[in-house]
């Protein structure tokens, strides 16, 4: 079986170099748009 090196792919060497400018901008604002996060006075951690 012959290794797949997903590297080889990417026209740069960051994770961000794999992704589109608009793609990630559109991939980001529908993540950030599921995402819902109440925050209070109170800190997670004591």
């Amino acid at each position: 079986m012959t290794d797949i090196r997903l590297t080889q792919y990417a026209r740069g060497g960051g994770c961000s170099c794999k992704i589109p400018p608009g793609e990630l901008e559109t991939v980001l604002t529908a993540l950030n748009a599921g995402l819902t996060q109440e925050r209070d006075a109170t800190p997670a951690h004591p």
